[in-house]
């Protein structure tokens, strides 16, 4: 029964992707949810949340867990959009009601059937084809190794599958490489820094500077007050680890720049780190954690999160 209503899931999210015409459906953006190399950036959103406290939640019409279960394979309920639409939409539900999704939606599928030349998807087959198979042993690799505790070993992963942590990011990033070194070093030969990984964006050239711990690295700390709780200090480290990344690049730009082809006028920081769902064993460690974070200049996701990304957009594209 369960892998029954899973493959409904699955059918109901590729159909969406089809009537989108692999672009988002917010009339004000319609970017290719699939670029030209085989990269999927597609994201599914619900247009009224299926738990209390999401974005654009209907306690009328969640009434038991059958009926939550039920919404989650409901086309009328889903809107497939880029990562940043989705985030905007999400982050603004009183401008972004249902009723503006639902419409949004119908103008951009009316729009994709009167588009009678289907020139717009030109992806390579081959490209895509490839990336599905990286994720999906990604994903192997991921189920396998979750108490997997060797910095290197996920270093590595990422190293060999880099559209693995352009999924993290709201655009399209490339990776221009691991183990990065920033920075002049001083007299003694001292001083440089080195980066687990650097990236750009694929659109503004922009620099995304990235910081790998692993699934065991501990996020929620002690209870600071009841329900509330503290950052570990290892997540906090690697924050300002981070952070100070992007402070040396910002200063020795020159020492990665090597041609005009990037920018560092404001580095995205990434840190990918931990396990939510083992840690998060009450709602007060959920809520303090997004709290630290969403109050945070740096992203930060964990690897159970980007996992089930990757396990949805494997949903999303693999045959029926």
């Amino acid at each position: 029964m369960e892998k029954k209503f899973r493959g409904n899931v699955a059918a109901a999210r590729r159909l969406l992707l089809t009537r989108a015409g692999n672009r988002c459906s917010n009339p004000n953006c319609g970017v290719r949810l699939i670029t030209d190399d085989g990269t999927p950036i597609a994201e599914i959103c619900h247009i009224e949340a299926i738990s209390e406290g999401g974005p654009r939640y209907n306690p009328g019409k969640i009434i038991n867990k059958e009926d939550a279960r039920k919404r989650i394979a409901d086309l009328d309920n889903l809107i497939i959009l880029c990562p940043s639409c989705h985030r905007l939409v999400d982050s603004d539900p009183i401008y972004y009601d249902a009723d503006w999704l639902r419409t949004a939606r119908e103008e951009h599928e009316r729009k994709v059937l009167n588009q009678l030349e289907s020139k717009s998807a030109p992806t390579s087959n081959k490209e895509l084809s490839r990336t599905v198979t990286s994720f999906h042993q990604s994903l192997d690799i991921w189920r396998e190794n979750i108490e997997n505790g060797d910095e290197e070993f996920w270093q590595s992963l990422f190293k060999t599958n880099p559209k693995l942590i352009a999924q993290a990011i709201p655009n399209h990033i490339i990776q221009i490489g691991d183990k990065c070194y920033l920075g002049g070093k001083g007299a003694e030969n001292k001083g440089g820094k080195v980066v687990d990984f650097l990236y750009a964006t694929n659109f503004s050239k922009n620099f995304v500077v990235v910081e790998i711990k692993t699934p065991k690295t501990r996020l929620i700390g002690k209870e600071y007050r009841t329900g509330v709780f503290s950052p570990t200090e290892d997540l906090t480290g690697s924050v300002v680890q981070v952070l100070s990344y992007k402070t040396t690049l910002l200063k020795d730009f020159h020492s990665v720049q090597r041609d005009n082809s990037f920018q560092a006028f404001e580095p995205t920081c990434l840190v990918i780190a931990g396990n939510l769902e083992m840690e998060a064993d009450d709602a007060g460690k959920r809520a303090s954690f997004d709290l630290y974070r969403s109050n945070s200049n740096v992203l930060i996701i964990t690897y159970d999160e980007l996992f089930y990304k990757i396990e949805s957009l494997l949903e999303l594209l693999d045959e029926g």
